[in-house]
């Protein structure tokens, strides 16, 4: 899907339907090709299941992480027999955040969070990290990094052709210490 531009490099992800493809390597890769050794540095398998494609059609990334979700909405192949688009709204899944540290190495480095909310999200827009450093004795004495994420959002996007959809823009506030989600209208 979309690559993004990160200082030199380029950061990139890939998903699979392909079954074998699946079983051996996992539905979604994510890496970063490097401008500097003309080589693919980074390549791994961020998701924490391989029972399902979603619809991770894009991802972004702040200062020191690659952000990619899963999703409400998977890939049917009964499409090929029923007719209609090949995503699927799911509502018993909900949206996940998945937090790449950029030095990341294997699956075991990202960190899901869930939403607890049904959705999806098609092309984000912007992202950053936000500290909060907390002095105590002009010492340091904690640091929070919250991440911001603004997106358009849809409870139930179905993908036929003759169905609109109603998106609402987001801002995503994501704590990486407490691992938890909450979501603003903007």
């Amino acid at each position: 899907a979309h690559p993004v531009k990160d200082g030199d490099d380029l950061l990139f992800h890939s998903y699979s339907v392909d079954e074998q493809l699946i079983k051996e390597h996992g539905t979604m890769k994510v890496g970063r090709y490097s401008a500097g050794t003309k080589s693919v540095d980074t390549y791994l398998v961020p998701t924490p299941t391989k029972s399902h494609v979603s619809f991770a059609h894009s991802l972004i990334h702040t200062d020191n992480y690659i952000i990619v979700w899963d999703c409400s909405v998977h890939f049917c192949t009964d499409a090929l027999f029923l007719g209609g688009s090949f995503f699927r709204s799911k509502k018993d899944y909900t949206l996940k955040f998945g937090l790449i540290p950029k030095n990341a190495t294997s699956r075991d480095d990202v960190i899901w969070i869930d939403s607890g909310e049904a959705g999806a999200i098609v092309h984000p827009l912007h992202a950053w990290e936000e500290v909060t450093e907390k002095y105590q004795d002009g010492q340091l004495a904690s640091s929070q990094t919250t991440i911001k994420l603004w997106t358009p959002f849809c409870k139930d996007l179905k993908l036929d052709l003759e169905k609109s959809n109603t998106f609402h823009m987001m801002e995503y506030t994501i704590d990486v210490n407490t691992k938890t989600v909450s979501q603003e209208v903007i």
